[in-house]
């Protein structure tokens, strides 16, 4: 866990240092800020709404995109594979409710977008708020890779989760 949370922290300072692009944006500037935060609020306002449209969701992202969540050692490919993540966590019959994001930076690299900011919620009734960073590469404004990154030992204490118990 502590390893996460180091390669987590270095991720965020290596990409804290980028220069923030705030000019118009085109292929040799990369993303423009605002656009990207835009882009940004939108696609959390609609994860944030229980039951979210995953069709919605879909429609941020590339048809061949790679998802990765190395904290809950997940990966999957394809906007198909996407969508059976994002129904489990959507629907009534999931073990989280009352999700939350607070945005708290939106830093563009290139054809890259880093959100940094607070997850918060509910896992079997036992509430939670943990840190986030999650990594956004970009092709014609959709997502091509994802990788979400949170800290999970804080995550664990917070609902007395014990992975050995859980498997």
């Amino acid at each position: 866990m502590r390893k996460s949370i180091v390669i987590i922290m270095s991720l965020f300072l290596a990409l804290s240092c980028a220069k923030v692009k705030n000019g118009p944006s085109n292929e040799t500037d990369g993303m423009d800020i605002q656009k990207a935060k835009n882009m940004v609020a939108r696609y959390y306002g609609i994860f944030s709404q229980r039951p979210f449209s995953i069709d919605d969701l879909m429609s941020f992202y590339h048809p061949q995109v790679e998802f990765a969540d190395p904290t809950f050692e997940i990966e999957v490919h394809g906007t198909e594979e996407v969508s059976k993540l994002y129904a489990q966590t959507g629907s009534s019959k999931s073990n989280y409710s009352n999700i939350g994001w607070n945005i708290l930076k939106v830093i563009t690299s290139d054809n890259n977008i880093v959100i940094h900011g607070t997850w918060s919620g509910n896992y079997l009734g036992k509430p939670f708020k943990v840190p986030f960073i999650t990594l956004w590469e970009m092709e014609n404004d959709l997502i091509v890779v994802q990788k979400d990154f949170f800290a999970a030992s804080m995550w664990d204490r917070q609902v007395d989760y014990h992975a050995t118990e859980q498997k």
